[in-house]
């Protein structure tokens, strides 16, 4: 191991690949769906819980399947419970 992947799990590695094809506008889609529906609904969940949000509201954008979908609205239901 090199001492540029030291404490680097390899889901990191794939965290930090994949972030080299961020689809920006799709994730300042999802940011701001997130953040007006949270505001319709008066909810303030903290930072690390809206951010786990946006992700999931990202990832359902770019790959809609049932999978996404499940992912998406156990956080959604966590959040607004």
């Amino acid at each position: 191991m090199d001492s540029e992947n030291i404490g680097e799990s390899h889901t990191d590695k794939e965290a930090t690949d994949s972030c080299a094809v961020l689809d920006r506008e799709r994730l300042t889609q999802a940011i701001e769906e997130i953040i007006e529906g949270l505001a319709e609904i008066n909810k303030k969940p903290p930072p690390n819980e809206v951010a786990e949000l946006i992700l999931a509201t990202y990832d359902l954008m770019y790959d809609p399947t049932k999978d996404t979908l499940v992912k998406f609205l156990r956080i959604l239901f966590r959040i607004i419970e």
